[in-house]
Parts: structure tokens; sequence; C-alpha cells
């Protein structure tokens, strides 16, 4: 008999691509393991794979994967949403900066 088998898709977005692999692995396959699998793809080469997580929710490469899971491979920030959402107000024609109480 042979061993039990999951589908689990790997994801990775940048501002203008995104990339997409379906894996069929074996039942028990940890995050770190299928990672390994996807860095020997060309479409995934030089992917930083250091942040991860299932569903939105971050995880490590222990982390056992389930059947039908998307592993999402996470692309470092290059800017934190609450400064962007500054600049882009300040850009803004007649806009000024408002101070809140207390700060």
């Amino acid at each position: 008999m042979s061993e039990p088998e999951i589908t689990v898709e790997v994801v990775y977005a940048e501002p203008r691509r995104t990339v997409s692999r379906i894996l069929h692995l074996a039942a028990g396959t940890t995050v770190a393991e299928a990672l390994g699998q996807v860095r020997e793809s060309e479409a995934f080469a030089g992917v930083d794979c250091s942040r991860v997580g299932v569903f939105g929710e971050a995880c490590s490469g222990s982390r056992v994967l389930r059947h039908r899971d998307r592993l999402e491979i996470y692309r470092p920030l290059v800017t934190d949403a609450k400064t962007a959402r500054r600049r882009r107000a300040l850009s803004q024609p007649g806009k000024k900066p408002q101070s809140r109480p207390g700060n």
C-alpha cells in the first residue's frame, strides 16, 4: 500500500508577478521539506524563503502541512504600512499633517 498523499499550493507574489506551484507530498511533510522542493524550481530561484505562512498565519519550518494548505512565501517589506500611509497623505495637495492630542 502506498503512503497517503496531500496536495499543497506554494505561492510567492511580487508587484508584477505571482508564482504558484502545486505539490503532491507525502502525509507528514513539513514546511521546510516542501520549501526544499520548490527551491529546486527555476520559478522560485532567488526567492528568500525565510518568512512563510499558511493561509496568512506565519509559521516555522517544522509545521506539518495538511491536505489543501496554501503555503505562502512572504517577501520583505520595503516600507511599513504606517509610514507609507503617512507619505501618501502628505503628498495630496492641500493636506497638512495633523497632530493628535497627546503626541
